[in-house]
């Protein structure tokens, strides 16, 4: 019989397996390491290089467009007969002044494409860049063709050869249009490539997470069969590294086992540690680049600083206002009639919303829709120059009125009437839209529930109705009818609405009148809630006497008479279900 053949021991076993596990991790390490390196790399080309020439184009783009402006000034100017030397001198000036800036910010793009394509360690960037920099030298070209085509029209029109300079005009026009299409085309480019850019540090980002995960479990495993094979002395190195492991699923990178053994557990918490440490550069590079995401917007050259894309919760103010019968007082006139009595009609009522320091959203078909809030009004006085603009809208229908009945003498007293719906309340506001194109606005419940009110007040026959948040803030400036508690179609809560009467301090013999009616309709009202019909109905009754007109006064008496014969629940609220938006 042979003899034994040769065993491994134990320990040998061990270490083998011990020793092939520590090599794995060693392994995985170096490649997650060569992944943040890799990764280094990306953000660096992308903070040192892409960042900063689109930050470039997109300053190009505004001094470009900034010096097309001094120079349609300066045509204006120069068609003048009598025009100040001075406001042209001004406009040179300035013109000038862009000419340089896009020069040297389109020499400062060239100058970081160049390093780039000599400096990047990356072989996709080196060509991009390296196919950029035509594009820009095309761009610094194009603008400087346009500069001096521009001087040239200026000294033509300085010596009166318009003949000249009106035909080098048409020239510069095609010129600015395809400057300005170059531009844009380079700045959408290197969006493009910067979102491409982040995708790729995103993905090995995760390859790092995976193989770390991976790690992370080998560990676990290595801990739990020296715990089994080895002495009860040896688990409490174990309990530590396990205890480290559950840190890093919590998401602390900063606490090290502190285990100073010279065997496998003492190597592999060494290994740990640099696993650690790795997942925490993989958090930091996380957090620098999220900083480099979101792009910024060019800068408005009209009024506004700053445009950026996202949006912002805030408590704002939202009308909706309408004029009935402006669609029927029009329809017979021509189509070009038309558009110029709906062009009158909104800069009429659009005047109020300016003059109120509103901002106008957008119109829908002959409706108005607009907001109040910071950075445009002051936090607190939004629902007061939302309050005023309906006042001053109200005036402006009633001049309207009696300029249309001039021509229209057998027309209704109410054939125009204006109907507004305003909610004060939280909503989101910001630059919204797509890639192309991009709109101020607000979003949220309160701009429905003003939506549903401007409804509303058409039901009741009153020109405007307010939420209460809204009723709440003017309470002090101006004159307010509460008219009812209604639940709205989309809404599940009850909303206590009112109407605008007019603004304090204001004394007339109308006026008066309408105090004596909100008297007796708000305590009409009390009445009608608490189901005290008759007195209610005295009270409503007498508001008709006041106006007889009033439709909300005749809407709650027909509401009597019907709960009288159908009395409502026991545990009515009060609240009117509105059928129609």
């Amino acid at each position: 019989m042979k003899k034994n053949k040769f065993k491994i021991s134990l320990g040998i076993k061990i270490f083998f397996i011990v020793s092939s596990l520590l090599f794995f991790i060693i392994w995985v390490a170096f490649f997650s390491y060569s992944k943040i390196k890799e990764v280094s790399k990306e953000l660096f080309n992308l903070s040192e290089y892409i960042i900063p020439v689109t930050n470039q184009i997109s300053l190009v783009e505004t001094h470009t467009l900034e010096q097309e402006k001094h120079y349609e000034r300066l045509i204006k100017l120069y068609e003048m007969d009598e025009t100040s030397k001075k406001h042209k001198d001004k406009e040179f000036k300035g013109f000038n002044e862009r000419g340089v800036k896009v020069d040297k910010e389109i020499e400062k793009a060239i100058r970081i494409v160049k390093e780039a394509e000599s400096k990047s360690a990356i072989p996709e960037d080196k060509e991009y860049f390296k196919n950029l920099e035509p594009f820009l030298v095309k761009i610094e070209k194009e603008h400087q063709d346009f500069h001096d085509h521009v001087l040239k029209v200026l000294t033509f029109l300085k010596k009166n050869r318009k003949a000249d300079a009106y035909a080098l005009e048409e020239k510069i026009k095609y010129e600015e249009d395809h400057l300005d299409k170059d531009i844009n085309a380079i700045y959408l480019s290197l969006r493009n490539y910067t979102k491409k850019t982040g995708d790729i540090v995103d993905a090995h980002q995760k390859d790092i997470l995976v193989l770390n995960l991976v790690l992370t479990a080998s560990a676990v495993f290595l801990g739990l069969l020296t715990a089994f094979i080895f002495t009860r002395g040896l688990t409490r190195p174990v309990r530590i590294l396990n205890s480290a492991m559950q840190g890093v699923k919590n998401g602390n990178y900063n606490t090290f086992p502190d285990v100073k053994t010279n065997d496998e557990i003492g190597m592999l918490a060494a290994t740990f540690q640099t696993m650690m440490e790795q997942l925490a550069l993989k958090d930091k590079i996380k957090s620098t680049f999220g900083k480099y995401v979101d792009p910024r917007v060019v800068e408005n050259l009209i009024n506004q600083k700053n445009i950026t894309t996202g949006g912002e919760k805030k408590i704002m103010t939202v009308m909706f206002s309408h004029v009935n019968q402006v669609d029927t007082a029009i329809e017979k006139l021509s189509a070009d009639e038309q558009v110029n009595v709906i062009n009158k009609y909104f800069s009429i009522m659009s005047k109020a919303v300016d003059d109120s320091r509103g901002v106008i959203d957008k119109f829908i078909g002959t409706m108005i829709m607009a907001f109040w809030g910071t950075p445009f009004t002051s936090e607190n006085n939004h629902p007061i120059h939302a309050c005023k603009a309906h006042l001053k809208q109200k005036e402006l229908v009633r001049e309207g009125f009696k300029n249309f009945q001039k021509n229209n003498p057998n027309i209704e007293k109410d054939f125009f009437s204006l109907r507004c719906g305003i909610s004060t309340g939280s909503l989101i506001v910001g630059n919204m839209g797509s890639n192309q194109s991009k709109s101020y606005t607000v979003i949220g419940e309160t701009v429905n529930i003003a939506s549903r009110l401007h409804g509303a007040a058409e039901q009741y026959g009153v020109p405007a109705l307010i939420n209460e948040m809204a009723n709440s803030a003017v309470i002090d400036k101006i004159v307010t009818r509460e008219i009812d508690t209604i639940r709205v179609i989309g809404l599940e809560e009850g909303l206590t609405v009112f109407d605008i009467l007019f603004e304090k301090g204001v004394n007339s013999n109308e006026n008066n009148t309408l105090l004596k009616l909100k008297k007796y309709y708000e305590e009409g009202l009390k009445y009608y809630r608490y189901k005290d019909w008759d007195n209610a109905v005295k009270l409503f009754k007498s508001c008709l006497k006041i106006k007889p007109s009033d439709k909300p006064s005749k809407i709650i008496l027909n509401r009597i008479t019907t709960f009288r014969k159908n009395p409502p629940k026991e545990n009515w609220d009060g609240v009117w279900n509105l059928k129609k938006k």
